[in-house]
């Protein structure tokens, strides 16, 4: 099983060692010249490690103070209820429909989360909400 699984991984890295998989298999770095590509190149690939690195530690934290509150600790049963109730909604709503809910929320002029619209804070608070169900 092991084998199987390193063996897509491989098959991955050597096809973006290549130059066009599968019809020319020369060798190339080509497609790792993050600089020449259109989108920020390198500072884009920064954000990504960047955005990463927030998430997981605010989500971390989050998901394990949810999970011991709603599944080890024997007081607050109404906010214990509700955090279960948030945990499971992303699995009831389509994706679609929670990413829509975000912009409608957090776009709205009279809310006073609407600062966090199009910042790099969105990116990095929201996503949590969708991996609570995974620590319940």
């Amino acid at each position: 099983m092991a084998a199987a699984i390193l063996a897509v991984i491989a098959t991955a890295i050597y096809a973006s060692l290549v130059q066009f998989w599968p019809y020319n298999l020369s060798l190339t770095l080509d497609h790792y010249a993050f600089k020449a590509l259109a989108g920020g190149g390198w500072d884009a690939w920064l954000n990504s490690l960047t955005l990463a690195f927030w998430v997981t530690l605010i989500g971390t934290l989050v998901i394990f103070f949810n999970a011991w509150l709603t599944e080890k600790s024997q007081g607050y049963r109404p906010l214990r209820q509700g955090l279960h109730f948030m945990a499971m909604m992303p699995m009831a709503v389509p994706g679609m429909v929670l990413g829509l809910s975000y912009i409608f929320y957090f776009n709205k002029a009279d809310n006073p989360l609407n600062w966090i619209y199009g910042t790099f804070a969105i990116l990095v608070l929201t996503p949590w909400c969708i991996s609570i169900p995974s620590a319940t």
